[in-house]
């Protein structure tokens, strides 16, 4: 009974018929009360946390993170799921790890960091990480030059993480359209909702479909058996898409055809969100497996003063488990 033990009214006596009927009312699971209560999530392209020039599109240098959770923040958000974070050796502080970080801005961190962010970088690194020439890329960290040791994706949740795993995804031995091989990767973690666990799985596909279709197969292969499941991330293809020849085989002409072959739906309306400074593309996505609803699901402007956040919008949806 809660807050109310021991309270008891003598003031009346209710008859027992009403009693009864009242309490059956209460435990009647119908209507949203029997799907639970929504969950905000947001899954965004973080950029790193630099900021984009709003006019221009251009890469700015600044990195701002404490912009990136107030996105976040903005959207009510209980689970983001980010695409390209790093790790950075900052002069005179050491590792800065930008989801732990962004956890902390968040006030995510009860009973420790570790329980509600979870990182894991790609090898080999980007070239926005690490130059043709072999150099690390320096960027300025409030005010200290900080040198990319690590890319890749995280989830940080309100809730704790029940668990948390990375996945490798496929690459081509070939360079790509700028001249790198970089790791791409998944993760997928869990979270209790309603005493029931809820998966969720994030990722960032290559740019080229040819390539991006062949990860997609190899991360819905890993997520085989996980539901229910919320995937949602950069897949850098929009849902007509469609790929001439795939780099591998087992992949059908537009690569999102591969998540409603397995029964996952697509989070509607969407919308585009990139670059951020004016939408052209809707790459980013939430889907969802049986036993899930992903509705309003739509961008938001992270567009101020002059400049975005990053040179994606974050894309927001609320989520319910559904009997």
């Amino acid at each position: 009974m809660g807050e109310y033990a021991g309270f008891v009214d003598r003031s009346r006596r209710w008859p027992v018929a009403v009693l009864v009927t009242a309490l059956c009312a209460l435990a009647a699971p119908s209507g949203a009360a029997a799907q639970g209560a929504p969950i905000p999530m947001v899954t965004y392209n973080a950029h790193w946390g630099e900021q984009v020039d709003a006019r221009t599109g251009r890469w700015t240098g600044k990195l701002d993170l404490r912009r990136i959770a107030a996105d976040i923040r903005r959207n009510g958000a209980e689970v983001a799921m980010l695409q390209e974070l790093h790790t950075y050796r900052v002069r005179g502080r050491g590792v800065v790890n930008e989801a732990r970080e962004l956890a902390k801005l968040l006030r995510w961190t009860s009973g420790g960091v570790a329980r509600h962010a979870y990182f894991h970088g790609s090898s080999p690194v980007a070239i926005w990480c690490r130059r043709k020439d072999g150099r690390r890329v320096v960027k300025w960290i409030n005010g200290r030059p900080g040198r990319c040791q690590e890319h890749g994706n995280a989830i940080l949740t309100k809730r704790p993480l029940l668990f948390a795993r990375f996945m490798d995804l496929w690459r081509p031995a070939a360079r790509d359209i700028y001249g790198a091989t970089e790791g791409r990767g998944g993760i997928l973690a869990g979270i209790s909702v309603n005493g029931q666990r809820l998966e969720l799985a994030t990722a960032h596909l290559a740019r080229e479909p040819v390539v991006g279709t062949c990860q997609l197969r190899d991360l819905l292969a890993g997520l085989s058996g996980h539901s229910p499941l919320v995937l949602a991330g950069d897949f850098n293809m929009e849902v007509g898409t469609e790929t001439a020849t795939a780099h591998c085989s087992g992949v059908p002409p537009r690569p999102l055809d591969q998540l409603a072959a397995l029964g996952f739906t697509r989070g509607e309306p969407g919308g585009r969100t990139y670059p951020a400074h004016r939408p052209r593309e809707a790459i980013d996505h939430f889907f969802a497996s049986p036993g899930v609803l992903v509705e309003g699901v739509r961008p938001s402007s992270n567009c101020r003063r002059g400049r975005c956040s990053s040179d994606h919008r974050p894309l927001g949806a609320t989520v319910t488990l559904v009997p």
